[in-house]
């Protein structure tokens, strides 16, 4: 699949400062169309939804994004689980053992020290994943963006894989591996050059000054992958801050992520500190491979 257009990307982003959402002793409500709508673009459109324009909301109510990240986290929050109750979640929960939608906060920028992501196992030096991935064993994620602080690049990347595995004629588990010392799955040597050059695009928005949400259809076999041009900072020597908040869905056994590996027939990662010996950036292989297709959106 060759990009003719970005329409159907424009299409899948949501500016919240114009739509129907009532707030109410400070927190915002919003209408049921709305969140009937995200699910639909992400179970049944492409494969992912963005929402963005939460400082003119708040500047429509005389409030500063600076003082009210919190209300913009409950709002992002609340589209999230709202549209997954849209969707019969069982259908993509591909080992049908409980799942619960729990969140974490991380730097997409920096290393993360002692990082656990729900506190119950030992924590460890982090760096998010800038390679196109997919995240283990949860059917649907949630990214929340911004406001970043002296940085440039990091603009998500979606990567439409099944279209490309219709294309070539291949189940999406024949192209997946494992990254070493991570949790979560790379695209095989093979086809990430050409994934990033004709399947891929990137988001190019205001994620300094602005929240923005990235909803996905995550699991292998139904999903789109995701990850991130490199992020640096714009001001040598300046402090940078890419903050992310990560939505995902977690077993409440360890065994049951072992199912789910080997459904996929991948091995179990040792997941270690990161010690800087394991690319993760946008250019994993070192292909040459490149996200050509750049859809920009000012709102």
């Amino acid at each position: 699949m060759k990009y003719q257009n970005d329409e159907h990307v424009r299409k899948a982003i949501v500016d919240v400062s114009k739509e129907d959402i009532v707030l109410d002793n400070g927190a915002f409500y919003p209408a049921e169309a709305l969140t009937q709508r995200l699910a639909q673009l992400v179970e049944k459109g492409r494969g992912f939804a963005v929402v963005c324009g939460a400082r003119a909301l708040l500047e429509r109510h005389g409030m500063s994004l600076e003082e009210n990240k919190g209300a913009v986290f409950a709002l992002y929050e609340t589209l999230f689980r709202k549209a997954m109750s849209c969707i019969d979640l069982d259908r993509y929960n591909i080992t049908h053992r409980p799942i619960d939608l729990n969140y974490m906060d991380v730097d997409g920028y920096g290393v993360n020290k002692q990082f656990s992501h729900d506190g119950k196992v030992a924590g460890r030096e982090y760096v998010t994943t800038k390679c196109i991935h997919f995240d283990t064993a949860t059917p649907f994620v949630a990214n929340v963006y911004g406001p970043n602080r002296n940085i440039a690049g990091g603009y998500p990347v979606v990567t439409e894989i099944q279209q490309y595995c219709a294309d070539k004629g291949i189940p999406a588990r024949e192209i997946v591996t494992n990254i070493p010392q991570n949790y979560n799955m790379a695209i095989k040597p093979e086809h990430y050059a050409e994934l990033l050059n004709d399947y891929s695009f990137c988001l190019k928005m205001d994620f300094e000054r602005d929240m923005v949400m990235v909803m996905l259809s995550n699991e292998i076999e139904f999903g789109v992958a995701h990850g991130a041009t490199d992020p640096m900072p714009r001001v040598p020597g300046v402090e940078s801050y890419r903050p992310i908040r990560h939505y995902e869905y977690q077993y409440s056994e360890e065994s049951h992520y072992d199912e789910w590996l080997a459904y996929y027939s991948l091995p179990l990662s040792n997941v270690t500190d990161y010690d800087g010996s394991v690319p993760l950036g946008i250019d994993y292989y070192k292909t040459g491979g490149q996200v050509r297709h750049v859809v920009e959106y000012t709102n």
